[in-house]
């Protein structure tokens, strides 16, 4: 009832997930479907299915998102600021591409680094380097250009279920949340393996955890109801 984001593979199938949002919404509902994240290829490197997808959608007036996810050591500059100097330059040449194809176009961002582990050479996505990479560009758009970029909670590095899993997640939940990014959702519950498998039994797990995370990011409601100086002064004192 309630059918969620589509990842497009493929510019040819657009017209016909445009299609199938017009049969669920109505008119309104053709970009239901094809609003979604088109990725950089680091370094600096926008591919043909890209491009394709971009003058697509532009078709529809689809809001268009610009990501990327330099890896530092690999794709992108080992230190922490060269990934955040060279992620930056991909959105925003991304986002230029956008506007010269339809300058109405709604547009938004992704950053989701990583980095090599020097040792086995394998990306790693759930390190404190990776929250810093990820943190300063958000920062940078949302000082400088005003704007807000979207950082997954939920690409980690555990491929199986269990105690590494939740905490990769629950340490990306709590990094954001000290820029206040706030952009904490379900999207993303029982992902695995950078994304790229779904197990039930993490998600419910992870439901248990965030119920408690989002419980705290609430904060306390202070009124003269919830004070409750009337009860404390008639119960009294030691009562």
């Amino acid at each position: 009832s309630r059918p969620g984001i589509v990842a497009i593979t493929k510019p040819e199938i657009i017209k016909y997930l445009a299609e199938i949002g017009e049969i669920y919404g109505g008119p309104e509902g053709k970009c239901r479907f094809i609003h979604n994240t088109e990725f950089i290829v680091s370094p600096l490197t926008m591919n043909k299915k890209v491009a394709a997808c971009i003058l697509e959608k532009a078709k529809y007036t689809a809001p268009i998102g610009i990501g990327t996810m330099p890896v530092s050591g690999s794709t992108a500059p080992v230190t922490i600021a060269g990934v955040v100097t060279l992620a930056t330059a991909e959105i925003i040449s991304g986002w230029i591409v956008v506007n010269s194809v339809n300058e109405n176009t709604e547009i938004s961002g992704c950053i989701a680094s990583g980095m090599m582990d020097m040792t086995t050479t394998r990306t790693c996505l759930s390190t404190p380097e990776t929250m810093l990479q990820d943190m300063g560009v958000h920062q940078l758009f949302r000082r400088l250009y005003g704007c807000y970029l979207e950082v997954p909670w939920f690409v980690v590095d555990a491929k199986v279920p269990g105690l590494q899993a939740s905490y990769e997640k629950c340490f990306k939940v709590f990094a954001l949340e000290s820029l206040r990014i706030g952009h904490f959702t379900g999207f993303g519950l029982g992902s695995l393996d950078g994304g790229t498998t779904f197990s039930p039994t993490q998600a419910m797990v992870e439901l248990d955890l965030v119920r408690g995370i989002w419980q705290l990011f609430h904060g306390i409601k202070v009124t003269n109801e919830t004070i409750a100086l009337d009860i404390i002064e008639g119960v009294g004192v030691g009562g």
